[in-house]
């Protein structure tokens, strides 16, 4: 989640299940981090962590003018796109960003903006995912069982789960 304060928190997944322990940062090194380290899983959840740690590296360097903050962001996105290269969320979500920081007029206009596009991604997703569990629902026979063999619920995504949705 994305704090008041400019901090991300998210749960590390590999103490799970014998502690429920908390990473909270501002820096965005340490979500580049949670991600190659696996403290984060789940396609839709790594985009989100990828959003969120753009924008904190947007926050990170902020004074200056708008083409040092670009190359800062680009150095920043490479070094997160290297957690996980075969993630397609992540480098979706970078893109995303990138894109939209390039747009922003300033360097505070863009660090504004993507702390507000990180904080939209999460949200998208989790109604993404609300859909996927209405639809996917819909589709179901009356007392049918279900299993699912991977993490679909709301450690992998924003919040609420993609198949595990359908359970929902």
């Amino acid at each position: 989640e994305w704090l008041p304060d400019g901090r991300v928190r998210l749960i590390d997944q590999t103490r799970l299940p014998r502690e429920e322990v908390y990473v909270e940062t501002s820096d965005y090194r340490d979500l580049a981090r949670a991600i190659r380290e696996m403290q984060v899983r789940g396609a839709p959840l790594i985009g989100i962590t990828a959003a969120y740690a753009l924008a904190l590296a947007a926050r990170q360097a902020a004074a200056g003018e708008k083409a040092a903050l670009m190359a800062r962001l680009r150095e920043a996105a490479a070094e997160l796109r290297a957690t996980r290269p075969t993630a397609s969320n992540l480098a979706w979500a970078l893109e995303r960003m990138l894109r939209l920081a390039e747009e922003a007029g300033d360097s505070g206009s863009a660090v504004a903006a993507l702390e507000a596009e990180a904080v939209r991604i999460h949200q998208e997703d989790i109604a993404a995912c609300r859909r996927i569990g209405a639809n996917g629902a819909a589709l179901l026979p009356a007392g049918v069982s279900l299993l699912t063999h991977c993490n679909t619920g709301s450690l992998a995504t924003g919040g609420y789960g993609t198949a595990l949705g359908v359970v929902r």
